[in-house]
């Protein structure tokens, strides 16, 4: 038979640092994989397991024990971080979601009548104001089903690097379209192509006079021009 634990045994049970999750499947009943936090999948991950094995302990005793009771403030404990003692609007809602509604599964699980009734405990005091983060406020776009990711700060008026990116290209493919309905709809494509036929032109005189200059300059040319100069000459010399 397996021995009644005292108060403080109670306490030992539920905070030990051993690392066994045979029931871990149970865990996802509420979905917790599908979000990223990772708060939420913890707690849900060791509530199974203490809600399951202290079970076994509690049956095997054939009388009350205060497995359950314990397993409650456990679980209470663990609310008043994540919420800021019910503070946090939005981690009350992802609370209720995850972890309340994975008890009452549990216990619907149960082959028999449930063991052991979720009894939150009463907060007594409040949580300073002036440390509740600002992500604790719901907006109305998230509601109250929206799931945290990684711990990040999202907000509207911050856009991601991505959505400016997607903006700079439609930017430039808007450029593209008006100019070319303006080159293909209007006189302004004509003034363009005229303008540009007009410079080209303009260019190819350029570069013709330039070939011009540089031939009449070349070594060649001078050497052709000296020896004709000096045919003349001789030339002229014989006859006299």
């Amino acid at each position: 038979m397996v021995q009644e634990l005292k108060e403080v045994d109670y306490y030992k049970y539920y905070y030990k640092n051993t690392i066994l999750f045979p029931t871990r499947h149970s865990a996802d009943l509420t979905d917790v994989l599908k979000i990223n936090d990772i708060t939420l999948r913890n707690v849900a991950l060791f509530l199974t397991e203490h809600f399951k094995n202290a079970r076994i302990l509690h049956t095997s005793l054939g009388k009350e024990t205060e497995y359950c009771k314990h397993l409650n403030n456990w679980l209470d404990q663990k609310k008043m971080f994540y919420t800021s003692a019910g503070s946090c609007s939005k981690n009350n809602a992802l609370w209720q979601q995850y972890i309340e509604e994975l008890w009452t599964k549990l216990e619907q699980s149960e082959h028999e009548e449930t063991w052991c009734k979720r009894e939150p405990t009463r907060i007594n005091g409040s949580f300073p104001q002036d440390w509740i983060p600002s992500t604790c406020t719901i907006t109305a776009s998230e509601g109250p089903d929206s799931p945290a990711i990684d711990g990040e700060v999202r907000t509207d008026s911050t856009p991601t690097s991505f959505v400016v990116t997607l903006l700079m290209g439609y930017v430039f493919l808007g450029i593209l379209f008006i100019c070319f309905c303006l080159y293909k709809f209007t006189p302004l494509g004509s003034l363009l192509l005229n303008y540009i036929k007009k410079k080209k032109k303009i260019w190819n005189n350029l570069s013709e006079i330039g070939n011009q200059k540089i031939f009449r300059n070349s070594p060649e040319n001078n050497n052709s021009y000296s020896e004709s100069g000096l045919n003349h000459i001789f030339y002229h010399s014989s006859m006299n």
